[in-house]
This record gives structure tokens, C-alpha cells and sequence, in this order.
């Protein structure tokens, strides 16, 4: 097990890090890549430019959280139970807002029509569900193993 727990550590570090990274640094890229043309998206949807400014500025905050796990998880290290469950956590976290933001996606034929594709969405939660899983046994195997 302790193989797969540094293989989740470090999965999630390496995916998360330089996502976060992006999400502060450069909202307004992340967001566009999800979309094949984003200011028609933006556009369809009635987005004015304040509306997008402020669209990338929670998605800057949800970035500096998520690198805020990151750095703490780095200085935690991979071999304490308490950083499995916050992967686990956060993951697990993310994967409910992205299903809830697919759902909206799908059932609303005015958002399917102007961002086209929701495969980024599917590629999103399949990752997050499977490091969540991965560091929920982790965590789950490390209690077991701590107990007297």
C-alpha cells in the first residue's frame, strides 16, 4: 500500500500544483482552454467583460486555495495519514463541483450550444474520483496501521 499512497501523493501534487499555479496567474487562460472559441461562449451566454473579470477572479481565488493545499501537503510530506484525507477531501470536493457544473452544463440547451464540448468536465472528475479514492484508502489503511 505505501507504494500506491506515494504514487497518490505525488499524482495529486503534480496535477494539482501547476493547475492551481494557473488558476492564480492566469484565470482568464485556464477558463479558455475549456473552450473551444470562449468569447463566443462568453458572448451566447451574455457574459460582459465585468462579468468575466469576475468570473476569473473566484476562479484566481479557488486557485490560491488549491495551491494553499499544495504547499501544505509539500510540507507535510507523504507519509502522515492527515495528508491523505486532505486529498482525499479536496478531490473529492472538486469532483462534486464539477459534476454539479456538468449538470448545469447538460440540462441547460443555451450553455451545450455556446461552450460546445463538456469533455475537459469528464477528464476533470474521472481524475479527481480516482486520487480521491486513492488517498481515502490510503488514509484509511495509515489509521489502521497507526492503531495500538
Amino acid at each position: 500500500m505505501s507504494s500506491v499512497c506515494k504514487i497518490c501523493y505525488w499524482l495529486f501534487q503534480l496535477l494539482n500544483l501547476p493547475a492551481a499555479a494557473c488558476l492564480v496567474l492566469a484565470p482568464r487562460v485556464s477558463h479558455a482552454s475549456l473552450f473551444s472559441d470562449p468569447q463566443r461562449a462568453y458572448e451566447a451566454l451574455g457574459f460582459s467583460p465585468i462579468a468575466q473579470d469576475m468570473l476569473h477572479n473566484v476562479l484566481r481565488g479557488q486557485g490560491a486555495a488549491l495551491l494553499a493545499i499544495s504547499l501544505f501537503l509539500f510540507f507535510l510530506g507523504s507519509r502522515r495519514k492527515e495528508g491523505f484525507l486532505l486529498i482525499a477531501l479536496t478531490c473529492l470536493g472538486t469532483l462534486f463541483a464539477h459534476v454539479a457544473t456538468l449538470a448545469h452544463h447538460t440540462q441547460s440547451p443555451a450553455v451545450t450550444a455556446a461552450i460546445g464540448s463538456v469533455a475537459p468536465l469528464y477528464v476533470m472528475i474521472a481524475v479527481n474520483g480516482v486520487i480521491g479514492m486513492a488517498g481515502l484508502a490510503c488514509w484509511h489503511h495509515l489509521s489502521k496501521s497507526a492503531l495500538p
